[in-house]
């Protein structure tokens, strides 16, 4: 896989971003029953679907037999081409084994590792979700014990194992990646971003107006892309460069700032949502009315709620002139029989409101607009600051797996392990 060609087609097949993921999650949590429980899937009425792999299954994790876990290095179990039959035969370390021969998979997973020892998986953010989640259990213990057996203690003692795990685990790994990859030295650089915009750190976490501080090692350089919101465009960065792509290096010493600047269309509002009606008889539709005095082409244009989007459609709206478009054009057309016909909408309004902007496809803006419950019009930019051009849109890859910290693990975790461990000492003292 160290030819891009093949590590393409292999993209092509699976996703390789979610593997990285799971395996990133599988080496922390020191998962010790990994190896044989592998669950992939994939759409297979889509011929386009590629493989993704489940999380499922962690209980050994954590430090569930050993209270010293936290020192193991899960790295050189999970990449060993010679693992006994259970828990890592060499089948199951395979794939990982022959991605890491990749130069950029290499890169993303020492950088992408970094980057979540110091945001979703340090001490701070695990011990933090852990006490609220034991905290919820904490009240059942009582009847768990009574109905299946166990100890309040034993509770005790691995939720403290778990704790330990969680104050200790980052600084292992941190170094167990060092030695495996050859990091170098610890590298800190300090990247934010104006309003308008934000810095994707290697296809993984963004960083906005919030002054970030990002880890990395000296030999593994951190790819950057500076990336601007709808309504808004790239001025460059803080130290002259011009490109939003970048690459970060130990040279790379100072604080860098990625500047955005508003970016409005020569009709920006002046072309407007006029009416929404998220509820009725007639179905979900919006009016938009071109007030200038020249024709506006939509052919470019896109309609967003900030979670869908719809490209409008390849017309020129007149001055003066109304476009409608319809959830069910049907019902509209046989409600407004005289009114011209609608295009259809192809995502319904949310009936308590929300926020519609309609921009260029290269990001300029034309309008936004705010309604509440049953459509009434609650506030509108034009030429507005910044704060009020945007709409609030999904922060991407470093969200996308918040669920590494989330109820299922802990909750399939913290009630379970204890009374398995009870049950465990109890067979083997009979």
């Amino acid at each position: 896989l160290s030819d891009p060609a093949v590590y393409d087609e292999v993209r092509r097949r699976m996703d390789v971003d979610n593997y990285q993921r799971l395996q990133i999650a599988q080496t922390y949590f020191d998962n010790r029953d990994a190896g044989g429980n592998i669950r992939y899937w994939r759409d297979r009425s889509d011929p386009e679907s590629r493989w993704r792999w489940i999380l499922y299954d962690v209980d050994q994790g954590f430090g569930l037999h050993s209270p010293d876990a936290y020192a193991r290095n899960t790295l050189a179990f999970y990449t060993d081409p010679a693992g006994p039959s259970w828990p890592n035969p060499p089948w199951s370390t395979f794939l990982q084994r022959k991605l890491l021969e990749n130069a950029d998979y290499r890169r993303t997973f020492v950088n992408r590792t970094l980057d979540y020892l110091d945001t979703d998986f340090s001490p701070a953010t695990v011990l933090r979700q852990l006490d609220a989640r034991a905290a919820a259990i904490a009240p059942h213990v009582p009847r768990q014990v009574r109905r299946w057996g166990g100890t309040e203690n034993n509770w005790q003692l691995h939720l403290d194992r778990m704790r330990e795990f969680a104050r200790l685990r980052p600084a292992y790994l941190r170094e167990h990646l060092r030695t495996f990859f050859g990091g170098g030295e610890d590298v800190r650089y300090r990247v934010t971003a104006t309003a308008g915009g934000y810095v994707e750190l290697d296809g993984n976490r963004r960083v906005d107006e919030a002054d970030a501080t990002v880890p990395g090692f000296a030999n593994y350089p951190i790819p950057v892309r500076a990336a601007a919101h709808r309504g808004f465009r790239f001025a460059g960065w803080s130290d002259g460069v011009r490109d939003a792509e970048r690459t970060l290096r130990p040279s790379d010493a100072a604080p860098l700032t990625a500047r955005f600047t508003p970016h409005d269309h020569a009709l920006a509002g002046l072309v407007r949502v006029t009416k929404v009606v998220p509820t009725g008889p007639t179905g979900d539709y919006l009016t938009l009315h071109n007030f200038s005095d020249r024709t506006a082409y939509t052919g470019a244009w896109v309609l967003t709620d900030g979670e869908h989007e719809q490209p409008l459609p390849n017309i020129g709206l007149a001055p003066g002139e109304e476009l409608t478009l319809a959830r069910d054009p049907g019902r509209f057309r046989a409600a407004f029989p005289e009114r011209p016909a609608p295009v259809l909408l192809t995502f319904g309004l949310a009936k308590a409101g929300e926020t519609l902007g309609i921009y260029h496809e290269d990001g300029a803006y034309v309008y936004r607009v705010t309604y509440g419950a049953g459509g009434r019009l609650m506030s509108s930019a034009a030429a507005s600051p910044a704060a009020q051009r945007r709409l609030t849109e999904g922060s991407g890859s470093d969200l996308y797996w918040r669920w590494m910290i989330g109820g299922a693990i802990f909750v399939a975790f913290v009630a379970f392990r204890a009374w398995l461990a009870e049950r465990r000492a109890t067979a083997v003292e009979t």
